[in-house]
């Protein structure tokens, strides 16, 4: 159950005025930074504060708007292709190429990965370059879920990172191309991110308005309520 001490971050919380920074609080314990293998709804709020889709739904209309991909068409019952936007970094100033999109998703589906929710990666048989920046996604077989999967929990990772170091990298120092950086980390239990100056303007979640963010795991609900009274949660 999501606590009473931290208010959604998608939506708009009041930060600190005098640090420009929002103190929140978790329930549930974090295991991983990485979205393919965490399962606590914790670890899946600030995985989507690091990393992007390719595809983000609209939740009021249901559309799904163009994130990393800035477009995509149906070539077949079993065939996406999108086309990579330009221009977007990473938080260690790389940019996003097709290549890391191919081999995020080619990773991530194979049965080595071990993907915590295999429902959202098993229905992909590969994904492959078309051009400089196009990526066509083949299925195994026809897949009316596709899209959805591909605006949930289906990140981007730097192809660098995860080539290198696999999902403990990603989980250790994650480098993403979301609103926000970490910069700060008590594995499973205190959190400090900042807004990513150079996130990309075309995405629909917005750039980040706030600039800190300042997450720590507090099981007892007693403890939030006492911290949020004494101004140490917002």
């Amino acid at each position: 159950t999501a606590s009473l001490a931290i208010t959604a971050l998608s939506t708009q919380p009041l930060a600190g005025k005098g640090d420009d920074t929002f103190n929140a609080a978790f329930e549930e314990e974090v295991a991983t930074l990485d979205p393919y293998k965490e399962i606590s709804r914790s670890g899946l709020i600030l995985g989507r504060m690091l990393f992007d889709n390719l595809l983000l739904k609209d939740q009021k209309s249901g559309e799904f708007l163009p994130a990393l991909a800035e477009s995509y068409k149906v070539i077949d019952g079993k065939t996406l292709e999108f086309e990579i936007r330009k221009g977007v970094k990473f938080h260690d100033g790389s940019e996003l190429s097709a290549d890391d999109v191919v081999y995020t998703l080619n990773t991530v589906a194979s049965k080595e990965y071990n993907a915590r929710f295999q429902v959202a990666v098993s229905w992909i048989d590969s994904a492959e370059k078309t051009g400089p920046n196009t990526v066509r996604l083949h299925m195994k077989s026809v897949y009316p879920m596709a899209l959805e999967m591909l605006a949930g929990n289906l990140p981007i990772f730097s192809k660098r990172e995860l080539e290198a170091g696999g999902s403990a990298a990603i989980s250790a120092k994650p480098i993403g191309t979301g609103p926000y950086r970490l910069v700060e980390m008590t594995a499973g239990t205190r959190y400090v991110l900042e807004r990513f100056d150079d996130y990309y303007a075309g995405s629909p979640k917005g750039r980040p308005a706030i600039k800190r963010l300042v997450v720590r795991v507090l099981p007892e609900a007693n403890v939030q309520y006492a911290e949020l009274l004494n101004g140490q949660l917002d």
